[in-house]
């Protein structure tokens, strides 16, 4: 059986302080430890989205030491959703892994969160963080649950369990990439191109 390869796709805006342990642990995945099969991470896409500390020069050498990292800067300060949305368009990988940029979210879990996928068949998985979310940051927690209940409201889903830690089959993550631009909401894409094939769990 052939392994289905990984995208990682990370957002950056602030990450000097926290990127060079991300990559030091996606270094160690992808040599095969942590009970991870060695090559399942195949691709590590930073979208720096006019960082306001050095992230953006540090990534760049990372990338030219490592053939598998590559680094996406845009002109403009875009927003998460969009920075994401330009990740998700350039990565190769069968399956893609949104996660932040600040280590609240553990990339060892690439091969659990594939397991879970593949064994339900799914599309899109949520996977819910047991912390809270946003640590450094009582109020960005308060605006993320706002805007889940706003549109909840307008769409009748439930975004009570949406995380940016999310596993996207490659295939249609590319596909509805081109439609999220700055005033977008990407779960909301999401939701509408994966219909009922989303799973949700907890790590």
């Amino acid at each position: 059986m052939v392994c289905p390869l990984v995208s990682f796709v990370v957002p950056v805006y602030a990450g000097q302080r926290t990127l060079p342990e991300l990559i030091r642990r996606c270094l160690i995945l992808r040599s095969g430890l942590e009970g991870v099969p060695a090559g399942l991470l195949h691709q590590l896409i930073f979208v720096c989205d006019e960082p306001v500390d050095g992230s953006e020069s540090l990534l760049l050498t990372a990338s030219k030491e490592h053939d598998w990292i590559r680094v996406i800067s845009l002109a403009r300060n875009s927003g998460q959703h969009l920075a994401t949305a330009v990740g998700l368009l350039h990565a190769t990988g069968d399956w893609i892994l949104t996660i932040d940029e600040d280590l609240q979210h553990p990339p060892e879990i690439i091969a659990a969160a594939l397991m879970e996928a593949l064994e339900n068949n799914l599309d899109l998985l949520y996977l819910k963080s047991t912390t809270r979310v946003h640590r450094s940051s009582l109020y960005r927690d308060l605006t993320s649950n706002i805007s889940k209940f706003g549109m909840k409201f307008l769409t009748r889903d439930d975004y009570s369990l949406v995380s940016s830690l999310r596993l996207i089959r490659g295939e249609m993550a590319r596909a509805i990439a081109p439609a999220v631009d700055s005033k977008s909401y990407l779960d909301a894409i999401l939701f509408a191109a994966t219909s009922a094939k989303i799973g949700r769990a907890h790590v």
